[in-house]
């Protein structure tokens, strides 16, 4: 129905500049997403987050961005961790 005209000026479409490309592209974890979605609903306060009464909302349980379900770290584990962080440990010194 419509014929566009074919001329110079109707090919001629000026693009947007892209962004330039970054290395680093921040994608949320499924628990962070979760916590900033909480913190939103409660109209941006963290605070707020902690006296959320909407027990019925399926990310109730992971207001906080930690999963309930998840074992805690056992006294081993945290040992184990704190000796593998040492300086001593990688080889490094530390003044």
């Amino acid at each position: 129905m419509f014929d566009t005209p074919n001329t110079a000026e109707s090919s001629t479409v000026e693009k947007s500049p892209k962004p330039p490309a970054s290395r680093h592209v921040f994608k949320p974890t499924p628990l962070r997403a979760i916590r900033q979605k909480c913190i939103a609903c409660m109209g941006g306060s963290p605070k707020d987050v902690a006296e959320c009464v909407s027990v019925d909302c399926e990310l109730f349980r992971y207001r906080f961005g930690k999963n309930p379900s998840r074992a805690a770290r056992s006294e081993k584990q945290v040992l184990s961790a704190l000796k593998n962080l040492s300086p001593k440990a990688s080889g490094g010194e530390c003044e």
